[in-house]
């Protein structure tokens, strides 16, 4: 029998958390998850943020339903930060770019298609997409 709505927490797996403690330290696959992850992080905070500048009746659907990411896309919303007089453009524009290395880690064969610059500038992790070949180039 298979049981739904099951969550798998760390004392139910052989799953071990890592010591390290340098971002030079990880391999390509774990600095992409860790982006992945980071960035879905992000994603959520610009959820809260136009669901409280809209403050909508039905804040659940609302944020279920109009601002699901397979219905409003991560650029969509950067759009209706934009537009919202309260909010840099700089700081969107930042986040944009962060965006745009998340989407290269999750949609691209990273491998033979994205070039990423990671610096430790005291401790503050430095990312600069040099390069994104398509997957028609490769």
């Amino acid at each position: 029998m298979i049981k739904k709505g099951v969550t798998i927490g760390p004392q139910d797996t052989d799953i071990k958390s890592t010591d390290k403690t340098d971002i030079l330290e990880y391999n390509i696959e774990e600095i992409r998850g860790w982006i992945i992850y980071e960035l879905n992080e992000i994603e959520e905070k610009i959820n809260t943020i136009i669901t409280r500048y809209f403050a909508p009746e039905k804040e659940l659907e609302f944020r279920t339903i109009v601002l699901n990411s397979s219905i409003v896309s991560t650029g969509a919303k950067m759009k209706i930060l934009r537009n919202i007089d309260t909010f840099d453009n700089k700081f969107i524009s930042k986040i944009q770019t962060l965006v745009n290395t998340r989407n290269a880690f999750a949609h691209l064969p990273l491998t033979k298609s994205a070039k990423v610059n990671v610096k430790n500038n005291n401790g503050n992790l430095v990312w600069l997409l040099e390069s994104v070949t398509s997957q028609l180039d490769i």
